[in-house]
């Protein structure tokens, strides 16, 4: 598949979603570069940590074990809460989504309440806030 191939495919493939035909020219002017470099550094975070085994690092450095599911559950929504605060909602989420997967696997009290599915979605519905 040649490049030009590629992009009339990619065209015709947006113009059956938007209903438009692929205007290179009407691309907004203004758009914002720095959220863009804001969520890609948050993705690329995320993914370090991930890759890194850095998250499963803090989980096991921290006694979570000691701690109730519950305080474990307010502690990471409060923790989303206050980043998605100061910085961008995506990058919190990129950010604590890898650590709060692991620490839901890793701490079995928590899997009494619902694990890291638990964690999960109510970060992610903290840092929408």
């Amino acid at each position: 598949l040649a490049w030009n191939e590629f992009l009339c495919c990619c065209d015709d493939s947006c113009s059956c979603f938007s209903g438009q035909r692929g205007d290179w020219e009407a691309r907004p002017q203004n758009l914002s570069w720095e959220v863009l470099w804001l969520i890609s550094g948050g993705i690329a975070l995320g993914l370090g940590l991930e890759s890194t085994g850095l998250s499963h690092t803090l989980v096991a450095n921290i006694p979570f074990a000691e701690l109730s599911p519950l305080v474990i559950v307010v502690m990471a929504t409060v923790m989303g809460l206050l980043m998605s605060t100061f910085i961008s909602n995506t990058a919190t989420a990129n950010l604590l989504l890898p650590i709060m997967a692991t620490l839901g696997a890793t701490v079995s009290t928590l899997g009494e309440i619902g694990g890291s599915k638990l964690l999960v979605l109510l970060v992610t519905f903290s840092c929408s806030l």
